[in-house]
């Protein structure tokens, strides 16, 4: 894996715990820089739609398993780190990526606006989404199943913005990195709700990447786990396209 992926990128109290190199960069120059706080933030979470039927249908070939899982997660990770952005954690065969302007960064930094966070996170999402095309299409080429059908698989992305609450958070002899906050459990939501190779965003998201990123409606207002009030949710085309 490349160096934003490897185990050996830990924090103090934390055995075991990944921490981006951006992070781990900011805490050597500053102990306090993964001190609890409140910023702005873009949140990406990313899943891999029918991979638990890939898991079961090589359920004695780990190694093939760890392998695509080892190129997709590397892949995503580099995404995340051109665009500026910190892997916060790693989820199976998913991720969360944050960008905000204090991640790893003085408590005080001036907020950035709101189109200077989504976009890199938007732009992330797109370069994954084309990336994974071509890493899906290897997995199939690679696998010598006597179905390839078992190997369709999709990457689901959501991705929404607005105050979250990170830090270190210290558990005795372990530690972890803290992401909560209503943006943390929308993504989540948008995520799980997208279609196979579909982006959805928030409102908020969706606002702040215009004009850059085109956008249409991902049918009408819904509502989501956990998440009060309904939601329109918008899908994400190419770069350039006109605005809804």
């Amino acid at each position: 894996m490349s160096a934003g992926t490897r185990s050996s990128e830990r924090y103090d109290g934390g055995p075991g715990s990944f921490l981006d190199p951006a992070l781990s960069a900011a805490l050597a120059r500053d102990h306090s820089a993964l001190d609890l706080r409140t910023t702005k933030a873009a949140v990406v979470f990313w899943d891999i739609s029918g991979y638990s039927r890939i898991a079961d249908a090589l359920q004695h070939g780990g190694t093939e398993l760890l392998r695509n899982i080892q190129e997709f997660l590397t892949t995503a990770a580099q995404a995340v780190q051109r665009n500026h952005g910190v892997v916060h954690k790693f989820l199976g065969d998913g991720l969360i990526a944050v960008f905000g302007s204090s991640l790893g960064g003085p408590a005080t930094a001036v907020s950035q606006p709101e189109s200077e966070l989504a976009r890199p996170a938007l732009t992330a999402a797109a370069e994954l989404r084309s990336d994974f095309t071509g890493i899906a299409d290897r997995w199939v080429a690679s696998s010598g199943a006597p179905d390839p059908g078992i190997w369709r698989v999709g990457l689901r992305c959501g991705i929404a913005m607005g105050d979250v609450h990170h830090g270190r958070l210290d558990l005795g002899p372990m530690s972890s990195l803290a992401l909560l906050g209503h943006p943390v459990n929308l993504a989540s939501r948008c995520c799980a709700d997208a279609e196979p190779g579909q982006v959805l965003v928030s409102g908020r998201v969706r606002a702040a990447g215009a004009p850059a990123f085109g956008f249409h409606p991902a049918g009408p207002p819904r509502t989501l786990k956990n998440i009060s009030g309904a939601q329109q949710l918008w899908a994400v085309g190419a770069p350039d396209e006109e605005v809804v």
